[in-house]
């Protein structure tokens, strides 16, 4: 019995330990389902013996998100499960044909914005929760809210994202 009451009493640590995004749609919270990145290694030439180095690129699969802002200032509640709000940043993709591709491989190396008072406003909810909205508007794209302090699901660096898109 005792046994029993103890995994109740921690079981809600595990599950506030986790992070979560959701996009403010008129009056209604709409969870922003995450989203592994994907990487690709491209291959240097080998030319007499000498291997250039190979180039990595860092990718979401689809034209779109399925989550879309209903205006140029959206507004968006985080729970940070732990970490700290500055842990996490705003990254806008490049759209291709068939999926969005991160600037540079390396997250530190992309243009992002971290979620701060100079950027947002920033409203206290709960304890590791807060609801964050532009100070000015977003041009149209493709962005990703991305934990920078996340730990890598792979080998190759992929990490979660919670994608969403700004539409024209």
């Amino acid at each position: 019995m005792s046994i029993c009451l103890g995994v109740l009493w921690i079981l809600p640590h595990f599950v506030s330990a986790q992070t979560s995004v959701s996009i403010l749609i008129g009056d209604s919270a709409c969870a922003i389902s995450e989203v592994t990145t994907q990487t690709e290694l491209k291959p240097g030439w080998k030319i007499v013996d000498i291997q250039t180095n190979g180039k990595l690129t860092r990718y979401l699969w689809g034209k779109h998100s399925r989550q879309f802002a209903d205006d140029q200032q959206p507004t968006f509640i985080i729970h940070t499960g732990g970490y700290k709000l500055t842990d996490f940043a705003i990254i806008k993709l490049k759209e291709k044909k068939e999926y969005r591709r991160f600037a540079q491989h390396n997250l530190y190396e992309c243009d992002f914005n971290r979620i701060d008072l100079d950027i947002m406003e920033i409203v206290i909810l709960d304890d590791n929760k807060y609801r964050v909205r532009f100070h000015a508007p977003q041009s149209p794209g493709e962005y990703v809210i991305v934990n920078l302090k996340s730990a890598p699901v792979n080998d190759m660096g992929d990490v979660k994202v919670y994608p969403y898109t700004i539409v024209r």
